[in-house]
């Protein structure tokens, strides 16, 4: 069992079971997909853990104005926004950080770039 405290605006526990730990040879996120729709696109979480997303834009452009939102595990959401040419979705880590994800797309399947 493993517990860390993250320091920040204040003191959040943060609990993962042993089963759920994360490896740092496989990084869950990269493992989620964005799949383009008449409207936006819908993101799908094959993943065991929880996901916050907080925005999606395109790489160089403007935010596509996304509600936040939490998605849970081996689940999926749509979020509604204009097509954009290489997607960029930003998450809250564990540490309440918020890293971006560049997607590369083919046809209208989306999944993270390795670069």
């Amino acid at each position: 069992m493993r517990t860390e405290f993250v320091y920040g605006r204040g003191v959040s526990p943060f609990y993962r079971p042993a089963a759920l730990a994360v490896r740092s040879g496989s990084p869950w996120m990269t493992k989620l997909v964005l799949t383009r729709t008449d409207d936006g696109y819908r993101l799908d979480n094959p993943t065991p853990y929880y996901v916050t997303l907080v925005d999606l834009k395109a790489k160089r452009g403007r935010s596509a104005d996304i509600a936040p939102r939490t998605l849970a595990p081996r689940s999926s959401t749509r979020m509604v926004s204009p097509t954009l040419q290489v997607p960029v979705l930003t998450y809250i880590d564990d540490y309440g950080a918020r890293p971006e994800l560049t997607f590369s797309c083919h046809g209208s399947v989306c999944h993270v770039s390795q670069s």
